[in-house]
């Protein structure tokens, strides 16, 4: 017997079904009518049987050595913070469980296992996007006439809706203040880049925005437990600074991160472990290699930003799709 969680389980979700499904019947049982656990009644756990059998051992451990009578409030209380402790050290930063993190559980880790296959459908991919220089062109920064990169609505599109999936998992993370988005969701609709909030700025300098993005970014992490993000930045500010610390950090959260090349050149270092593309067309194919877009997902995106004014024939298309069909996801 075993308690099921889904794969990417967050830590409170763990704690509450352990504590509900486990520890509280076998508590309970153990405690009597009184509900006051004694000593001796803490160490009858092999009478127990089905799931609070597997808290036996753990009752016994957190009553202690003492001789004074808990209440189950005491205990529970206990066990909370036991359990919790104990699955946030083995979720590691991002606070999501997987299946290979049970190990650390220690004594814990023959009470859980995990749903797998179709039980326990993948979260649709999400979207982290910087604006300046990402999706929006230099000649538009001011007055918003001249329209966002070839392909970038198209590919945001296939990965917000390709898959059936619904609106709601794209996020904008930018530098600019405040008073600066004016009008920015409206182009965005306009140019038919799908719909996201956008955290903004409080500064331009680099040692301001750098640790703002990151925090703007953690925030969205943490409001979508489990789910995996698709990246875009450029190379003009902070972005492969801000995003090579999202991806040291939590790396099982990170499906791509590809970074715009708008400098004449890019120092290495900046973008190890990134994707530095020269357009919108090379993403589609690197995310088709991945998994993350089927290839005709991929040549439509491509299609479309040939014809919103990227130089790139059908043969081309081919060979962007050839070259990273075998890259690893």
């Amino acid at each position: 017997m075993t308690i099921r969680l889904p794969v990417g389980a967050t830590v409170a979700q763990a704690a509450s079904k352990w504590l509900d499904e486990a520890f509280s019947p076998a508590l309970t049982q153990l405690a009597g009518a009184d509900r006051k656990l004694s000593k001796a009644e803490s160490t009858r756990g092999a009478s127990l049987e089905g799931a609070a059998k597997l808290a036996a051992d753990d009752v016994e451990a957190l009553f202690g050595s003492g001789s004074r009578a808990l209440s189950v409030t005491t205990m529970r209380r206990r066990a909370d913070t036991f359990v919790t402790q104990a699955l946030t050290a083995a979720a590691g930063a991002d606070g999501v469980l997987q299946q290979s993190e049970l190990a650390a559980l220690g004594r814990l880790s023959q009470d859980f296992s995990f749903e797998l296959g179709s039980s326990a459908p993948a979260r649709e991919i999400g979207i982290v996007s910087d604006l300046d220089d990402t999706v929006i062109p230099k000649t538009a920064k001011d007055d918003l006439d001249d329209p966002p990169f070839p392909g970038v609505a198209a590919l945001y599109r296939a990965l917000e809706l390709g898959a059936g999936g619904q609106p709601g998992d794209v996020h904008f993370v930018t530098a600019r203040k405040p008073e600066r988005i004016e009008g920015i969701s409206a182009y965005l609709e306009r140019n038919g880049v799908p719909a996201g909030g956008i955290d903004t700025g409080v500064s331009s300098l680099p040692w301001v925005a750098q640790p703002e993005k990151v925090r703007d970014i953690v925030r969205v992490l943490e409001a979508n437990p489990g789910q995996r993000f698709v990246f875009f930045g450029d190379s003009s500010h902070v972005d492969p600074e801000v995003y090579g610390e999202v991806l040291r950090r939590f790396p099982e959260r990170v499906a791509a991160v590809f970074i715009h090349q708008v400098n004449r050149t890019v120092k290495p270092e900046r973008v190890a472990g990134l994707h530095l593309i020269q357009n919108y067309a090379e993403a589609a194919a690197i995310l088709a290699g991945k998994g993350v877009l089927t290839a005709d997902q991929a040549r439509d995106v491509m299609a479309q930003a040939r014809t919103q004014g990227l130089a790139l024939s059908a043969a081309e298309a081919d060979a962007l799709l050839a070259k990273h069909a075998a890259r690893p996801s």
